[in-house]
């Protein structure tokens, strides 16, 4: 049995260790799959960084190469201008004209090719003409500085220049014209053409504003950082990217702004393909950053330009699943809240159904009670408002039989008159038939016709005046107004020849929707009241007019008078029953009510206005065609 059981506890001993030994290569193998896909996504993505890097490397380069070669020949082809070519034949002592002349020519071709500064120098460096000979700065007639027109011996020459009243970075071309006979190998003069660096410069600070955008930086060929999108790292000077291999290095260095520092670059490291992994100053006092760097040697200048790009995004995508575990994470506990919340929403939601149940209900027994309380107290206004109605029908009867009492003596002289003419013309004609005289008695006969007609005009317009309003439902037809007013003066003319004053009507025919008799009255009453404020005054004059705006469905009635006005006391009570500020036993106080009351029958409004030269009373009604009927209702 002991045999046996060793035999067996070695076995399990064994796979133990296996299985242990299992896990362990398990691991290590997970460890070192780990490893290796995170080394091929550092490659591939440092592989993809390095791809953009050098396009976009190699935009800037096609940009400040362009920027600089559209410029290099433009000294030598300036040299063939005109006035230019005079001013270099007399280079030793030129008159002040052919320099003014040179200078504009300078002026013309530097605005038409956007070039900063174009000079022509003597072999002296003395400046004969200059683009910018107009301004209180320009150096015209003043030494040149930074060029030397004598070194010139090759014929061309090129360069970087900082300027100091500016301080700008700028590049320069140089042409020499002829040759000295004095001192043999120095120009005769030289033409100069400045450009200005700092516009792309600015753009590049643009670009590169953002922590995380790339960075760009141009080393001249004495490993000095001339251009930079970081302005603290410009005329700072580093031999890491190897600028300084160019021929022109023996060359005398530019008169840089400030002195040249060494650009504290560290942990430079060679990730291949040409590219760097380096750490420099940030754009502030904050602590180093680090960058990948690409440059590019500029063939035509010898400069060397040097793209910095952050690797920041590298690394970002590096914890891509890291952070899409999170994420995930996030999410199913997003998830399970808002789940949470959802399920005491609904309960709340539940509750507040309930309770805005309730609440409907009690609402709609709120509004059974209060619509009842207002079809009842509607009951009772409909009432007061039938009862208003037959007493304001009263009143207008009583004014018309007061009115009809105060024109008495007028009816009387109005019908006597007509009598009398009458029985003299019975008469006359009696005695013209004995003489058979029948012209004379068909003449009489004529006259009594028109006698006759005009006392039955004048009982017909009392019949009207005098008939009580119907409330009957019945349609206003085409009413003419003009006639309304003619009625209106017929039964006021005794008035209006007694107290001396006048009336003008107008004398085109207007026609609206509403009642002749009732029109009539209202006139006779506004008439009436004018008279009235008209007898104190020195011109006593009625003027009526009437408005008829294009396209407007209204027509508007003012009746005006020459008197005082309304007092302002007045004014808020002339439309109020039984005020009146005549004296008493003369007026009611009823005209300018009933007058509202006929006007707001036919769907307008009476209103009042005063002013020095007298009162205004307007009202509208609705706009008619002769022979129409319809529109407002008379009730």
């Amino acid at each position: 049995m002991n045999a046996l059981k060793q035999p067996r506890d070695g076995i399990w001993r064994w796979l133990l260790s296996s299985t242990w030994l299992l896990g362990v290569m398990l691991g290590g193998v997970g460890v070192f799959v780990f490893l290796q896909v995170q080394a091929w996504s550092e490659r591939n993505e440092f592989a993809r960084l390095d791809d953009l890097a050098t396009r976009q490397l190699d935009l800037y380069v096609a940009a400040l190469e362009s920027e600089l070669l559209r410029h290099a020949d433009l000294p030598s082809l300036m040299s063939v201008n005109p006035d230019v070519d005079v001013l270099l034949a007399q280079a030793g002592s030129p008159s002040m004209s052919v320099r003014e002349r040179a200078s504009r020519a300078l002026a013309n071709v530097a605005v038409r090719a956007g070039t900063r500064e174009i000079y022509v120098i003597d072999r002296a460096d003395t400046v004969l003409a200059a683009s910018d000979w107009y301004a209180p700065y320009s150096l015209y007639g003043n030494t040149l500085s930074g060029i030397s027109c004598a070194a010139v011996r090759s014929g061309r020459a090129r360069g970087f220049l900082f300027n100091p009243k500016t301080a700008a970075p700028e590049y320069y071309f140089v042409h020499a014209v002829g040759v000295s006979v004095a001192e043999p190998g120095v120009p005769e003069a030289c033409l100069v053409v400045k450009i200005s660096l700092s516009p792309m410069e600015s753009t590049w600070v643009d670009f590169s504003f953002r922590p995380d955008s790339e960075k760009i930086m141009v080393l001249d060929e004495h490993d000095v950082v001339i251009l930079s999108s970081v302005p603290r790292w410009r005329y700072r000077t580093t031999t890491v990217f190897q600028a300084g291999r160019s021929d022109n290095r023996g060359n005398k260095a530019p008169n840089y702004p400030t002195d040249v520092t060494p650009l504290q670059i560290t942990d430079a490291l060679q990730i291949g393909r040409g590219a760097q992994l380096v750490s420099l100053p940030g754009p502030d006092e904050e602590a180093p950053a680090q960058f990948i760097a690409h440059s590019r040697l500029l063939a035509s200048t010898g400069w060397q330009v040097v793209l910095l790009s952050n690797p920041e995004e590298v690394r970002a995508n590096m914890r891509a699943v890291q952070l899409a575990t999170a994420a995930v994470l996030a999410f199913c506990a997003l998830l399970a809240l808002y789940l949470h919340h959802r399920r005491k929403a609904m309960r709340q939601l539940l509750v507040a159904r309930n309770a805005l149940q309730r609440a409907h209900d009690q609402l709609e027994v709120t509004v059974a009670n209060r619509t009842q309380e207002l079809r009842d107290t509607n009951r009772e206004l409909l009432h007061e408002m039938h009862e208003r109605q037959q007493a304001e029908a009263e009143l207008l009867q009583a004014k018309k039989m007061a009115m009809l009492g105060q024109m008495s003596a007028k009816i009387s002289h109005e019908i006597s008159q007509p009598l009398t003419a009458l029985r003299a013309l019975a008469t006359n004609s009696r005695a013209f038939l004995a003489q058979e005289k029948w012209s004379r008695v068909d003449a009489n006969l004529g006259d009594i016709a028109d006698i006759a007609a005009r006392m039955s005009n004048i009982t017909r317009q009392l019949k009207v005046f005098s008939g009580r309003t119907k409330k009957v439902a019945t349609p206003y037809r085409s009413t003419p107004l003009d006639q309304a007013m003619q009625g209106a003066r017929h039964l006021l003319q005794e008035r209006f020849e007694r107290e001396g004053a006048t009336l003008s009507l107008p004398e085109h025919e207007c026609h609206a929707l509403g009642d002749a008799g009732q029109l009539e009255q209202v006139f006779v009453n506004l008439f009436a009241n004018a008279l009235d404020a008209l007898r104190q005054a020195t011109r006593k004059h009625i003027e009526v007019t009437v408005e008829q705006p294009p396209g407007s469905p209204r027509v508007v009635v003012r009746v005006s008078d020459s008197g005082p006005g309304i007092p302002a006391e007045m004014q808020a009570h002339l439309f109020e029953p039984f005020y009146t500020s005549k004296p008493t036993g003369e007026g009611l106080g009823l005209g300018l009510v009933i007058c509202a009351s006929i006007v707001r029958e036919h769907g307008g409004q009476l209103r009042a206005e005063s002013s020095p030269a007298g009162a205004e009373f307007i009202f509208d009604l609705e706009r008619a065609v002769e022979g129409q009927s319809g529109g407002a209702v008379n009730v």
